[in-house]
This record gives structure tokens, C-alpha cells and sequence, in this order.
């Protein structure tokens, strides 16, 4: 085991603060919480310093460090190693520079042990938007051997780490490859039906080609029930004010709720008055909600026991014909069919974000079976995604262990339970 030594002895904390006055035309690559990963994979966005957030503000070099001081759970920590000169990161990051005392590489593997990540949680304050200070940051032990046993252990470290990186790689492509299987199968069977003896006929639409001759290929607005209200976008803004949605016996389904496919989780929800005000926009059971910002064509069909309530200004509802479009099937093509976000990417209004309109989904353009055929194409779907599923979830969990088994020894080798002296890196392969 090895002397511990509080953080502060041995790095400055945020070293060099952006000066508000900077030329607004520096270009910065600006580094947010959401650019680091819980393995310490740095990504930088490009952008212009009069339009970066104003949490932009802390400069970083080679061989600091980055700690996130907010959602502390989220263990975005990072070893900056070759960085642009113009590096800026969120003011959310403790920016920690070593001096002549530390190995940068050894301190980068310290601060990402658990047993500092969880000095750093437990020390942290705030339930939904967990914190840290920096003062309270600084006052952190750390092990500290000598130098050049920080520089061995740094060594034994990044040739474990690396194995260990490549392999959870693979997992992820191969959770890619498996979700690309997944919605080749949707859009297959969803343009092209489960019968390949089927008469079929040319759409005039290249994606596609040829569908079943018996289907009907229309715009959504005639698959839906009668009345101006079968697709009906969520209040505005100014409808809806945030002041509103804070207490009552009416739901305000969100976003949230279809994006992770939970009717029932949530707390935002209105008074009487105003659910009465804006009834407009009610939902009901069997309606479908639809993602409109950012997450685009997520559908969630709204179970017989739902509470009563209305739409969040960021959700659309449809009501489909019950004669020609089960509310499951279009779920699974707005969400799943390639044919159908290929129109969404084309139709959006992206700005900043992807938007979509209830025109936009008025218009788009869609294959449907008969019912039954639908009922059929529903079910072979789920068949085929059990054995994926089953895979996709092996796949997670090596994957877990992975990073659990890279976490475990780089908490190990930093505190000194592990005997790296005689350690001899793997020679590369040319």
C-alpha cells in the first residue's frame, strides 16, 4: 500500500480561466460532460467562443486532468494527452494539472480508481444534480508512490487498459451490428410483407420499389380516425406555461415517457382548471404519442389503464382508424422502418435540433397491410427479435464486466495491490 496524499499537494486546481472579454470569433474545441465517456475517451466539438455555452470557461493542457464536479455518478474522467492548444472544457470539469511530483499518467489512472470516484460521490451534494467543490475535491487522498514506480504502474496500465478497450470495442460494434439487423428485419417485413410469392407493385419511390400489390401505400393522414384532431400536435409554450406543470390530479405525458417506453413513471402533471383549458390536447387510451424534438418518430401506444391527462408541447398525438392501422404497427414503423426516418431526416426542420411538425407526419408517406396482416407481421417480429434480444443481452453483460474488470484493476495497481516491478510490456504486433 502506498502513502495517501491529498489532491491539493500535488495538482493545481483550474489553473487557467477563459477571460470574458476573449475575441468572440476564437475558435475553441469546447469539451462538455456529455464528450467524455466513463473510460475516459475525450471527444471535442468545434465551435466559435461567442456561440459556446457560457459554462465554456476553463482551459486545459496536455497531461491535466478532468474531473467532472456535477453528475460525479457519471465518472467523467479523463487523461488529456494530445489536445489542441484552443482546448476549452465546462466549467462542470475540475481541471486538476500535476506538478513534478506526480506521473500525469499514473495521477489520470488515481482519479479514475473507485476508490476516488467514490470519495468523490459520497462527498458530493444534491439529489437530482449530484455536486462536488473544488475545495472539497482538494481534500481528497490519493496514493502517491515514487516516480518511477507511478511511471511502471502507468505502463502496466495502459497495456491492460488497451486489451481491455479493444475488447469492449467489439461488444459495442457487435450491439451496432445487431441493431442494424434488427431494423433491416422491421423495414423488410414492413415494406416487402412475410409472403415473397406475393403479387407486388412498383410505388415509384426508389427506397422501397416494390410493395405487395394488396396494400395500400398512402399518406398517414388517411390512416387515422375521422376529425381534425387524429393527429394533433402538444400545446405551445405559451399554453402550456413550466409554472403550471407542477401539482394536480391530470398527467403531462413527456417525452420521457415514450423515449423509455413507461406510460406510467413521471411526476409532471397539472390542476383541473388547466387540464380543462387545454383539453384540446387530451390523450386517451390506445392513442399513439410521437417524439417531435431532438429524438425524432418514437412512439408509445397509451395502455387501457393510463391516468387521464395531456400532451407535454414536445409530443404529438395520432389516433389511428381501428379498420386500417393497428396504434402497435405504426409504433414499430415510425420507430423501427428505415423507409420511414429516411422521410423524417428529409421532412425535419433542423435547426439546432431535429424538429417535426404535425404536417410532417400528416404527409409521410407509409406501406400498411390489411389488420390481419398486420397482427402477422407484429408477431413474426417478435419472434425473430427474442433470439436477438437474448444475444444483444449477452453481449451487455460482457461488456459490463468488462469495464467493471478494467475499473477493479486500475484501483488495484494505483493502491498499490498489485506488483508492477517486473512488469514487461506486451512487444507490439507490426
Amino acid at each position: 500500500m502506498f502513502n495517501l496524499v491529498p489532491l491539493k499537494y500535488v495538482a493545481h486546481c483550474n489553473p487557467e480561466i477563459v477571460p470574458e472579454d476573449t475575441d468572440p470569433q476564437w475558435e475553441i474545441q469546447y469539451v462538455d460532460i456529455g464528450n467524455v465517456t466513463a473510460s475516459g475517451s475525450v471527444t471535442a466539438e468545434a465551435m466559435l467562443f461567442g456561440e459556446a455555452p457560457s459554462r465554456a470557461r476553463r482551459r486545459a493542457r496536455p497531461c491535466d486532468v478532468i474531473v467532472s464536479t456535477v453528475r460525479t455518478y457519471l465518472r467523467a474522467i479523463a487523461h488529456l494527452e494530445a489536445v489542441p492548444t484552443n482546448l476549452v472544457v465546462s466549467t462542470g470539469f475540475a481541471v486538476l494539472r500535476p506538478n513534478e511530483t506526480v506521473n500525469s499518467r499514473f495521477f489520470g489512472y488515481a482519479l479514475q480508481s473507485n476508490d476516488f470516484v467514490g470519495h468523490v460521490v459520497s462527498r458530493s451534494e444534491g439529489v437530482s444534480y449530484p455536486a462536488i467543490a473544488p475545495n472539497k475535491l482538494g481534500r481528497i487522498r490519493i496514493p502517491l508512490p515514487r516516480v518511477d514506480l507511478q511511471a511502471s504502474i502507468a505502463d502496466f496500465l495502459d497495456d491492460q487498459t488497451a486489451l481491455a478497450d479493444a475488447l469492449i470495442a467489439n461488444f459495442e460494434k457487435l450491439g451496432g451490428l445487431l441493431n442494424e439487423k434488427r431494423i433491416s428485419l422491421v423495414t423488410r417485413v414492413m415494406t416487402n410483407g412475410l409472403d415473397p410469392s406475393a403479387p407486388t407493385r412498383d410505388v415509384g419511390v426508389s427506397s422501397i420499389k416494390l410493395i405487395p400489390k394488396h396494400w395500400q401505400f398512402a399518406p398517414l393522414k388517411r390512416l387515422v380516425a375521422d376529425g381534425s384532431g387524429a393527429i394533433k400536435a402538444g400545446p405551445f409554450g405559451s399554453q402550456l406555461l413550466t409554472s403550471e406543470m407542477t401539482e394536480g390530479s391530470y398527467r403531462v405525458y413527456t417525452q420521457r415517457n415514450v423515449i423509455d417506453g413507461d406510460a406510467y413513471s413521471g411526476y409532471t402533471r397539472v390542476n383541473e382548471a388547466t387540464f380543462k383549458r387545454l383539453e384540446a390536447f387530451s390523450v386517451y387510451t390506445g392513442d399513439v404519442l410521437v417524439t417531435t424534438r431532438g429524438t425524432i418518430g418514437k412512439g408509445l401506444v397509451l395502455p387501457r389503464d393510463c391516468e387521464p391527462g395531456i400532451l407535454h408541447p414536445c409530443l404529438m398525438r395520432v389516433q389511428c382508424n381501428p379498420n386500417k392501422l393497428l396504434p402497435e404497427y405504426l409504433c414499430r414503423m415510425l420507430q423501427d422502418c428505415a423507409f420511414v426516418q429516411q422521410q423524417f431526416k428529409v421532412l425535419s426542420n433542423a435547426t439546432t435540433i431535429d424538429v417535426i411538425y404535425s404536417s410532417t407526419l400528416k404527409d409521410l408517406m407509409v406501406p400498411v397491410p390489411p389488420i390481419n396482416e398486420q397482427h402477422d407481421i407484429l408477431a413474426h417480429i417478435a419472434r425473430s427479435e427474442r433470439s436477438m434480444l437474448l444475444t444483444s443481452e449477452d453481449n451487455a453483460r460482457a461488456t459490463a464486466l468488462l469495464s467493471e474488470r478494467r475499473a477493479a484493476l486500475i484501483t488495484a495497481a494505483v493502491a498499490g495491490s498489485l506488483d508492477v516491478k517486473a512488469y514487461t510490456a506486451r512487444p507490439e504486433v507490426a
